[in-house]
């Protein structure tokens, strides 16, 4: 079976979160009506003290996936997966503690395949490019995760040009690119404040 390129890559996340200063926003107190987003650019590591959360999501044929990296489909590969679908979620966890300097936290994969021919080449699947140190397969979902911990690690000023805090501080954005995701995601991951 042709090599998956599934968990070949290796995701490094630049875990440079940026928060930018700008006004605190308007509350719109007695109003149902919540303002767009606005974002502003970087001013101080302290406004990204906290842990934040990001997640993404992306669905596609597996023959796209497999072509948006690189690699030319084949109708031997036609034949092997069939119109199998690939569903990847990224889910990140960011926790910056501005007066040490450092950021910690996780970063977790999954990848879940259906249709096509997943049932015919699942055990072969699985076995082979998706066997690994830390990758946890579900057989019921046809799926398969890797969570990396990220140990606290410096973080300062210099780390904080590549993302934006929209006007209540209460999420920052970062374009997929700049966390290392470009080969699986893509345009920006938005980061919700969680404490």
């Amino acid at each position: 079976m042709k090599k998956l390129w599934i968990f070949g890559l290796t995701v490094m996340l630049a875990l440079a979160l940026a928060c930018c200063g700008g006004s605190s926003g308007s509350s719109n107190e007695g109003s149902n009506e919540v303002e767009p987003d606005t974002w502003y650019s970087v001013t101080s590591l302290q406004q990204l003290d906290g842990t934040w959360k990001g997640m993404y999501s992306d669905t596609k044929t597996f023959k796209k996936w497999y072509e948006d990296n690189g690699n030319t489909w084949t109708s031997e590969d036609q034949e092997i997966f069939g119109d199998m679908i690939l569903r990847i979620d990224i889910e990140l966890l960011f926790i910056i503690n501005a007066s040490a300097g450092t950021r910690s936290g996780y970063q977790k994969l999954t990848y879940t395949f259906s249709g096509g021919k997943i049932n015919e080449i699942w055990e072969d699947l699985k076995s082979g490019e998706l066997d690994g140190p830390g990758i946890t397969i579900d057989d019921s979902k046809h799926s398969a995760s890797l969570t990396e911990n990220i140990d606290p690690e410096p973080f300062s000023e210099g780390d904080l040009d590549v993302a934006q805090i929209n006007q209540y501080g209460t999420k920052v954005r970062m374009r997929a690119d700049d966390l290392g995701l470009g080969a699986l995601a893509y345009g920006h991951i938005i980061f919700t404040k969680e404490s």
